[in-house]
């Protein structure tokens, strides 16, 4: 629905000019006239008013200053950019601003969570899903009776510096089950400098395979994860899931839509 918005917004545009938002849209593309108004009417009021903008402008030294910019179009661009991410342009709905409950501050209304998502959406198709975050393609250490048979099982445990969190692992042990891959003890743990991880993608390569298999089920789509230095949390039901498909002697990747220090 949105995508076919979207165009018939832009063929609009792109006939007629300039969308009127009050605010120039001179050498803006058709699709980033689109996204400048999702931004101005729907997300900037969303944020702005008594929620993000109360702490996230730049007045609390203590909350990451992602709002802060000369005028309305300068938020726009620092939020987009901001590192730690708060926006996923590969994942809008689970982008850390629209996941983030109550916290010091209040949590955004179901209408505010809607407006920012349909700006995200909007800010996705005129700048494309971004580059994805992909750890190194590893063989895992296969566990052939599982976790509790300590000689014959180690831990496969990736390491996150490479990919924006210095220190930081994602971890678990890995038993074939058939035809599948079952992840047992699966934990994120954060480095010194903290973890900020949303959406990782489990993909595996199977041999003579041109192309990547990824999981299909999506497992960990809903992941949002700020986690303070040291700090460990569990993924999966109970800390397991079953990758579909995957053989565990091939070498498998994870992808993120954003991964960073807290």
């Amino acid at each position: 629905m949105v995508r076919r918005s979207a165009l018939a917004v832009l063929l609009f545009a792109g006939c007629t000019g300039d969308i009127d938002t009050g605010i120039s849209t001179e050498g803006l593309s058709p699709a980033e006239q689109v996204a400048q108004d999702a931004w101005v009417k729907r997300a900037l009021p969303a944020l702005k008013f008594g929620t993000c903008d109360t702490c996230h402008s730049g007045q609390r030294p203590d909350a990451p200053a992602y709002m802060m910019g000369a005028n309305d179009i300068e938020i726009r661009k620092s939020i987009v950019v901001f590192t730690p991410s708060v926006v996923s342009l590969g994942s809008p709905k689970t982008s850390p601003i629209i996941l983030r409950g109550p916290h010091t501050g209040p949590a955004l209304s179901a209408s505010g969570i809607s407006d920012v998502l349909y700006w995200i959406q909007y800010e996705q198709l005129a700048k494309g899903p971004g580059t994805p975050i992909e750890t190194t393609p590893a063989v895992p250490s296969a566990c052939v009776n599982g976790p509790t048979d300590t000689a014959g099982c180690v831990k496969t445990t990736i390491d996150l510096s490479a990919n924006g969190s210095p220190g930081s692992t994602f971890a678990f042990f890995a038993q074939p089950l058939g035809a599948d891959l079952y992840l047992q003890a699966i934990t994120v743990t954060a480095g010194a400098s903290g973890l900020t991880m949303v959406h990782p993608y489990f993909k595996t390569k199977p041999a003579g395979a041109t192309d990547a298999k990824a999981d299909t089920n999506d497992t960990f789509y809903n992941v949002a994860l700020s986690l303070a230095a040291g700090a460990t949390a569990t993924l999966g039901m109970g800390g397991t899931s079953t990758m579909t498909g995957f053989s565990a002697t091939d070498p498998l990747s994870i992808q993120f839509d954003a991964l960073s220090t807290k």
